[in-house]
């Protein structure tokens, strides 16, 4: 047997062995799952930031904020003003009278308001709004001018107060003139 070389292009030269057919096989067959509905996602479209709905949580946390803070404020007040009274003895107690009580309330009121506006210029929060999770995002001058008109809002028989329950974002006037309102920390 000798040994041939040709191009390519004329073949292997094993065209004299005879043709081999590659072995059958039957086809595998795959398990028939029905098909996947094809859906299509969902998208929501948003046009600009979304608004915070109207919440009354936020509501009612602010109207315990405010009592938890007017309670401890009178208590402690209340406090120092029986150790006054009782450092002055039976004549302290006999002094007392309607007058007296007024102004003592109105003494009150205002050291309350000034103790709650110390905490919030400082901290930015209350006892009782950080006990509900409240905090004034804002700078200390809103925050004094939001407190500076807490007393009319208060004052207006409490119609500046109630406000919150019309306006759409819950804010009372106090809140409206200084373009602040506690939001959940």
């Amino acid at each position: 047997m000798s040994l041939e070389f040709k191009p390519l292009s004329q073949g292997l030269g094993l065209s004299h062995l005879p043709p081999v057919d590659p072995p059958r096989t039957p086809p595998v067959r795959r398990p028939q799952t029905p098909p996947t509905p094809r859906v299509s996602p969902v998208v929501a479209t948003v046009a600009g930031p979304t608004p915070a709905p109207r919440d009354w949580v936020v509501l009612v946390r602010r109207v315990a904020a405010f009592s938890v803070d007017t309670l401890l404020n009178l208590s402690i007040l209340a406090v120092v003003f029986a150790a006054s009274l009782f450092q002055f003895g039976p004549r302290g107690w006999d002094a007392l009278s309607f007058e007296l009580a007024l102004l003592v309330g109105a003494l009150f009121s205002f050291a309350s308001w000034t103790l709650v506006l110390m905490q919030e210029l400082v901290f930015k929060t209350s006892l009782g709004k950080w006990m509900f999770r409240l905090k004034l995002e804002g700078s200390r001058a809103s925050i004094f001018i939001r407190a500076f008109f807490f007393p009319f809002s208060l004052l207006a028989g409490g119609l500046g107060l109630a406000w919150a329950l019309w306006d759409s974002k819950g804010r009372c006037w106090h809140d409206l003139l200084a373009d602040l309102e506690p939001r959940i920390s």
